[in-house]
Order: structure tokens, then sequence, then C-alpha cells
């Protein structure tokens, strides 16, 4: 390696430790993980999300109400995104998700400096960044200076795509707004940003989205996603295997039930998990919980 090379990293692993940004990806592979091969191909081969890949200058909001699998969603979307800038000169994809029962990753500073350091990493030339960490070198730096950064090493791309996952569990969403206002309004050809989270009023009002820039999750296709994560989970699922004679009347059991709730099927079997005879099954799936706060219910009872 030569010396300018051997430079050039230690700076990095200065301005990431001086960042002290949240790393996405436990999120992302937990995510992945409950993700089929087909989930989510009815979106990421739609029409919409094809022009917000491919537009210049894009914005799009995935909204649905709680436990419709939007974070699953969106790591379909991050791997889909992945693979397309493997093969792209000059581009990056940046992703980032909030999590409620992380203060830190709930913190919408924690997500631009995240953002930051992930297009830092991805960056030929990050002079604007190490000067900046020269000025705040024992500090924090003030989100427009930060901001500022952003703005001008996005300028040597021609293409980024930034992903964020649930603005609804931002416990900053004033602040949150504020970036994501600013970045919108840079106006850069070369920016994609799409956002998942929840449709609730301050939300709407915070994005000020066009008609055509939203994407509700709740449709046949939703359904379809909920079935194969069924299926899959059946079929992998080793603990599952003493039952398998029953798996068609789990499938249909669950499947019907769903009302587009992966997280209801998530935890129906948690508890089918807890099951400790074939009569206890049967029970489980005659007595399903019609919601997903019943269903909390029932598992909280269960705990001894």
């Amino acid at each position: 390696m030569a010396d300018s090379e051997y430079l050039s990293d230690l700076l990095r692993n200065d301005v990431r430790a001086w960042l002290g940004a949240p790393g996405p990806s436990i999120n992302q592979n937990a995510a992945s993980k409950k993700c089929q091969k087909a989930t989510g191909s009815w979106f990421v081969q739609g029409q919409k999300f094809l022009q917000w890949k491919d537009g210049p200058n894009t914005f799009l909001w995935l909204h649905g109400f709680t436990g419709c699998g939007k974070t699953i969603l969106c790591s379909s979307i991050v791997n889909n995104i992945y693979e397309h800038t493997a093969s792209l000169a000059q581009s990056a994809l940046v992703f980032y998700y909030f999590d409620f029962s992380n203060q830190i990753k709930a913190q919408a500073s924690s997500c631009l400096r995240s953002i930051v350091l992930q297009i830092a990493q991805r960056s030929s030339d990050i002079t604007v960044l190490n000067n900046l960490h020269r000025v705040y070198a024992t500090g924090t730096p003030p989100i427009d200076e930060l901001l500022e950064v952003l703005r001008q090493m996005l300028q040597s791309f021609q293409r980024v795509y930034i992903v964020l996952d649930a603005l609804d569990e931002c416990i900053e969403q004033e602040e949150l707004f504020d970036l994501l206002t600013t970045m919108r309004h840079w106006r850069m050809e070369s920016l994609c940003i799409l956002v998942t989270s929840r449709d609730e009023p301050d939300i709407r009002n915070g994005l000020n989205p066009a008609k055509e820039q939203e994407v509700l999750l709740q449709n046949p296709a939703v359904d379809e996603d909920i079935v194969l994560f069924v299926v899959e989970t059946l079929k992998n699922d080793r603990k599952l295997q003493e039952w398998s004679d029953m798996f068609p009347k789990i499938k249909e059991s669950l499947t019907q039930g769903t009302k587009g709730m992966f997280r209801w099927v998530e935890c129906q079997f948690q508890i089918l998990h807890s099951c400790p005879s074939r009569g206890e099954v049967r029970r489980q799936l005659k007595e399903l919980p019609e919601t997903l706060d019943k269903t909390y219910e029932r598992i909280l009872r269960s705990v001894p």
C-alpha cells in the first residue's frame, strides 16, 4: 500500500470515530432474513419504483399501517439498489433504519451522520469532510455545516440513492423533516430519496408529497408476499417440522387472518413455536387473535 493510501485510510478511520455514526447493517441483515427471493418483486418491478430509480431528482414515500411489512420491503429495495449500483459507475447507495428501541438510532442527527459516513466511504476525495473534522475535532459539527459537506460530496457522484426506513420511529421529527426538505431543495439530478413510514398527519405534512410520489402498501401483492413468507417458513423452520402433517391447516389459517400484516404472521409463528403438543397447535389455530394488539397480549400472557 502506498503511503498516500495509508494516510487516507488513517484519515477515514479518524473521521469515522469522530462522526460516531450508528451502522445500519444490523437492521438490514435482520430484515433481509425475513425476505424470500421474490418478496417485494411486485414493487421493485413496478412503474413507480423504476421511475424513481431511473429518473432525475426523485422522491418516493412508501406508507402503510403498523406490521404491514414496510421494513421487510425496505430491505428488498436496498438489496435491489445494491445490485443495481454494483454495475453503475460513480454511484452510491446509502440506507438507514430508524429504530425506536435504540435511542441513538432513533435520532435524526444520527441518520445524517450515518449518511455522511456512508458517502465518505464511497468517495475518492473527502477533503471537505476532513476540513470540517479539523475545525470540530473535539466536538460535534453543526447540522447545517454537516449538510453542506454532504452536498459537496454528493456532487462527485452521477447517481446517489438514499433509502430511509421507519420515519415514524424517529424521535426528532422536526429535525428529520428539516433535513429531508433541505436535501430535496438541492434539486440534484443525481439524488434519489425513498422513505417509509406510517401515514400520519405530521409525517404527511412534513413530507408534503405529490400524489405520484407516494405508494400505499395495502394491496393483493402484499398478501402474496405474506403467503410466500408463510410457505417458506413452514419449509425451512426445523422446530415446526414435527407438525408437518398440519402444514396445510397452518398455511390456511395464517394466510386468511393476516389482513396484510407481516408482523401478525411472525407473531403467530412465535406462538406456534411454543406449543408443546399437536392439540395445543390446533387450539392456537382455532383461537387466532384478530389484531396485532391482541396477539401481543397473548404472547405476554404466555411469558412465565
